[in-house]
């Protein structure tokens, strides 16, 4: 009969281990201070993060940046309960993956978001999107860094700065990136940016005009992406 057809079709196909491929480029791990942003504008960071290759986004607590803030959704009606029930502004709507369902309120969307972003541009790997961090904690990964940028008003221009640390982003160091750090709205307080300052981070400068935190963000990543020695563009 037919079901005997049918299991007479049946076979057992033996996979081999599942090869996991390196992050190809330089990891750059971009830290924003990003919780005060409102509407679709963290959407669209977490969205311009994935395409531009970051390997991960941190938000930052700061002073002016203290929490992360819960997820109220960015569109009417999105009332579903729970991550899953809640869709983002333009494409941050995926495909119904959840692919980490430990994190919860904006933190979950954000991972979403960054899926289906890292799935639209083809990469590899998607970009992660790791649990808030305290500025204490910020100044112990800036000690241990190779690279800590900072985006500062009036600071040298951050081409200028990379080419005269050009042995910290030489060929010998194909897989080297750091650390990229955004303030909140109005920016790290000045004991901050001392502090910053004082455990290694190096201030540069995104042009002559001020800048909103999320596309302070996306240049930053942009004009490393674009100027790194090792790769051109680098893969991810």
């Amino acid at each position: 009969g037919r079901k005997g057809a049918r299991d007479a079709a049946a076979a057992a196909v033996a996979l081999d281990a599942v090869a996991t491929a390196p992050f190809g480029g330089p990891e750059w791990h971009l830290v924003v201070a990003c919780g005060g942003l409102k509407g679709g504008r963290a959407n669209w960071l977490v969205e311009k993060s994935a395409e531009l290759g970051a390997a991960s986004l941190v938000p930052l607590k700061t002073e002016r940046s203290p929490t992360v803030g819960p997820d109220r959704g960015d569109r009417k009606g999105n009332k579903g309960k729970g991550g899953r029930g809640r869709r983002g502004a333009g494409n941050a709507a995926d495909d119904g993956d959840d692919d980490d369902a430990s994190l919860s309120g904006r933190e979950g969307r954000w991972s979403r978001v960054a899926s289906a972003a890292s799935k639209q541009c083809l990469r590899a790997h998607a970009l992660r999107i790791e649990p808030p961090l305290a500025f204490d904690h910020l100044l112990e990964r800036v000690r241990s860094a190779d690279v800590a940028l900072l985006a500062a008003a009036g600071a040298p221009p951050l081409r200028r700065v990379m080419e005269e640390n050009a042995e910290r982003f030489g060929k010998e160091k194909r897989n080297a990136g750091g650390l990229l750090l955004v303030g909140p709205e109005g920016d790290f307080t000045d004991e901050e940016l001392a502090r910053l300052a004082e455990a290694g981070a190096v201030a540069v400068g995104l042009g002559p005009l001020r800048l909103r935190v999320e596309t302070a963000a996306v240049a930053i990543m942009a004009c490393v992406g674009m100027t790194h020695p090792a790769r051109e563009p680098p893969s991810c």
